[in-house]
């Protein structure tokens, strides 16, 4: 699988530059005769057989990079993880959980020890809130930990087994289910330098994009080295 690590936005722009002036260099004689216009209104000249193989050529990395690109917007390829900056001179820090993002958000554990989770604040909801709200679908701050890049899906679902669970679903009260969440003592999870760990809140398939972040959602991770 293609992980954002590989490749980013920037190298797919690239890629559908070099296509574009490949099909452009395929059409070089096709455009002195009849000028970029009848270019424009005539289409690609591929009669003859080099112009052919060259614009087909070209064609097909402006098609990929343009795809390639896409899929890096959409989240569908997912980016490279950053680096969780908890050591033993910085043995904690505060994360901001993203909660529209299907793909989630990615670290590279730096150093190897016990690491908890702790909720601190914020909250959230799965489906859009107005004025008149009164707690449909409820305020939620529980998120999931998956091991590795990119979560797991069972079909349409993330595949709870295969995660860390923090904090508990839906409260109708927001400043019960914020209550709710600091009473619960953080947990632990013992990661080696190098373990990629995603973290994401926990929502159907194809339905982040109506979440709504009441509050920011905040979680704090801390090292007890090795």
């Amino acid at each position: 699988m293609i992980s954002g690590c590989n490749v980013t936005l920037s190298d797919a722009l690239v890629g559908f530059a070099i296509g574009f002036v490949v099909l452009v260099l395929s059409q070089v004689t096709h455009i002195k005769q009849v000028g970029f216009r009848g270019l424009l209104l005539n289409g690609l000249n591929f009669r003859e057989s080099t112009p052919k193989v060259i614009g087909v050529f070209g064609i097909v990395i402006v098609l990929g990079a343009a795809i390639l690109g896409l899929s890096l917007i959409s989240g569908t390829i997912p980016a490279c993880p950053n680096l969780l900056h908890v050591t033993v001179e910085h043995p904690s820090t505060n994360l901001t959980i993203p909660v529209n993002s299907e793909s989630g958000i990615t670290y590279t554990i730096q150093q190897s020890g016990t690491y908890t989770f702790q909720y601190v604040e914020g909250t959230y909801t799965t489906q859009d809130t107005s004025p008149s709200f009164t707690g449909a679908g409820g305020y939620r701050t529980d998120i999931l930990v998956f091991r590795g890049l990119g979560p797991i899906w069972n079909g349409s679902d993330l595949d709870r087994s295969q995660a860390l669970e923090f904090n508990q679903g839906p409260l109708d009260d927001l400043k019960a289910a914020i209550d709710a969440a600091k009473a619960k003592p953080g947990r632990a999870e013992y990661l080696k330098e190098n373990d990629v760990i995603t973290i994401i809140v926990p929502d159907k398939k194809g339905q982040y994009r109506d979440n709504n972040p009441v509050e920011p959602l905040i979680y704090n991770v801390s090292l007890k080295p090795d």
